[in-house]
């Protein structure tokens, strides 16, 4: 399991974006944007660049009181994104 190490509200989407943008097949033989970059200087990132599927889920709206209400929300969010 990877940990990301970050400052409170310290680009946790910005982080997580580039993450999707490394693994996601969604970007599969798109790693140019990723020239000159220290990620890029890895071999082993190269390779896994675009290989994996991603399931990005966004839960900022979830603002819900109780658990039920959450998973019911968190559960609306999948369904609409997923269906």
């Amino acid at each position: 399991m990877m940990r990301i190490i970050r400052p409170w509200h310290f680009r946790k989407t910005l982080n997580m974006n580039v993450l999707e943008c490394v693994f996601s097949v969604e970007y599969v033989r798109k790693g140019y944007v990723f020239e000159g970059l220290l990620i890029w200087e890895d071999e082993e990132y190269m390779k896994l660049q675009g290989s994996y599927p991603v399931i990005a889920l966004n839960f900022a709206g979830v603002k819900e009181m109780t658990f039920e209400q959450a998973k019911k929300m968190i559960c609306q969010i999948i369904k609409k994104l997923y269906n």
